[in-house]
């Protein structure tokens, strides 16, 4: 099996994002995934908190459909196998933000409505 640092390279994770969740950060989310298909819409729910672990030595959570790889994992035939990932980002002393970032994928990833482009991150949380 490919190690976890061999992923995160190759889907590009910043070599500074802090695993996620952290114990480093002192906030906790719920986040909502949403797959659309025409005018079906299916949810998963994330609740991430300090005590939340997915993967030792992860510096990301990825999402996609390859249950090999992905720690939060969508059967759906428009998610990629590794499809988006998620990580925390330090911005200053005691300051972080949950970043979000596609992989390229063809269906694209989305926040509010708007496509995050995979050349860019998005930001959806600060603190």
């Amino acid at each position: 099996m490919t190690s976890d640092t061999s992923i995160e390279d190759e889907l590009g994770v910043p070599s500074n994002a802090i695993a996620l969740p952290s114990k480093e950060v002192p906030w906790c989310c719920s986040i909502v995934i949403n797959i659309l298909e025409g005018s079906s819409k299916r949810e998963a729910k994330i609740e991430l908190s300090k005590e939340t672990c997915l993967r030792e030595n992860g510096r990301c959570i990825i999402v996609g459909r390859q249950a090999k790889f992905a720690d939060i994992r969508l059967d759906h035939k428009s998610i990629s196998r590794r499809h988006s990932f998620l990580f925390y980002r330090c911005t200053g002393e005691g300051r972080y933000e949950l970043v979000l970032q596609d992989t390229g994928t063809k269906h694209g990833t989305f926040v509010n409505g708007e496509r995050v482009d995979s050349k860019d991150d998005s930001v959806l949380l600060k603190n």
